[in-house]
């Protein structure tokens, strides 16, 4: 179990959707998908993107099945329905993150819960929600009806428990639990352009860029120092990114940087994951 939360990182990584293409066993999907998975939560990675790089590809439905799955609490995946696709998920290590083993702040633990019942009392005033949090029995917790929030059966729940209570947390004030995934229909144009409001800054990783050396490591450090958001892009598995991003009509001011993380490679080609794991490894100190 944490002592603490881990501090949420700034960093959001855009990936392609076809980072799989060529890996043509599930078992090589599977053990791949799970290296990254296992990265991501390394590095705190709040959330991950997976842009259509318009390269035809069956594994999108794999990867969020995947992914999803890794997500839950080991305690909890027994009363989940194992889809075919997940049938070498069992050979991934432990991942251990907040949400999977649990979070101790003062007189507080939290953990991660599926709700199994909901029921309304005669008046409907309250209702009382019965939880599986991996614990002896289920966890009962009775709510007043006026809450913002209308709890489902099935809905996952953070739970706060203290020595004389137990009651739903509020997720806004955790720092980091797990990683959040998302797979966008569209272009990685929409995605860069959605949110031009947040003072963000974006970097494209690339064999073209700049090699990162000690004196962009400095500048880097003074131009992250205020930003809510760091992007990190990676480009598709074929061709040029720049290329892509021009084709893409993403304008060309729009990335701050393009980094090379990896300079005087000794392979011909570096793999995405490689090259995911070199870039948070250099980016989490900054961070």
């Amino acid at each position: 179990m944490f002592s603490d939360f881990p501090k949420k990182s700034k960093i959001k990584v855009v990936l392609p959707s076809s980072i799989l293409i060529n890996d043509n066993t599930l078992l090589l999907k599977t053990l791949k998908m799970g290296y990254i998975f296992r990265i991501l939560s390394m590095f705190k990675i709040n959330e991950v993107v997976f842009y259509n790089d318009g390269t035809l590809t069956n594994d999108i439905e794999f990867m969020e099945t995947l992914m999803n799955y890794l997500k839950i609490p080991p305690y909890l995946r027994k009363s989940t329905q194992k889809k075919e696709n997940l049938r070498y998920a069992g050979v991934l290590s432990p991942v251990q993150t907040p949400n999977h083993i649990g979070v101790e702040v003062e007189n507080y633990v939290y953990k991660e819960g599926i709700i199994n019942k909901v029921t309304q009392d005669e008046k409907r005033d309250n209702c009382t929600l019965e939880i599986d949090a991996g614990q002896n029995k289920p966890s009962l917790i009775t709510l007043n009806n006026q809450s913002d929030h209308q709890y489902r059966k099935d809905e996952k729940i953070i739970l706060e428990i203290s020595s004389d209570s137990t009651r739903p947390a509020i997720d806004e004030e955790l720092e980091y639990w797990n990683t959040q995934f998302l797979f966008l229909n569209a272009p990685i144009k929409d995605l860069l352009t959605e949110e031009n409001s947040v003072n963000q800054y974006i970097i494209a990783a690339s064999r073209s860029g700049e090699n990162i050396d000690l004196n962009i490591l400095n500048d880097l450090r003074k131009s992250l120092k205020n930003v809510e958001r760091i992007y990190i892009l990676f480009g598709p598995h074929k061709g040029s990114f720049r290329d892509y991003l021009n084709n893409k009509q993403i304008p060309k001011d729009l990335i701050n940087i393009w980094l090379n993380f990896i300079p005087d490679q000794g392979t011909k080609s570096i793999r995405t994951e490689e090259a995911l794991h070199a870039a948070l490894s250099i980016l989490n100190i900054l961070n």
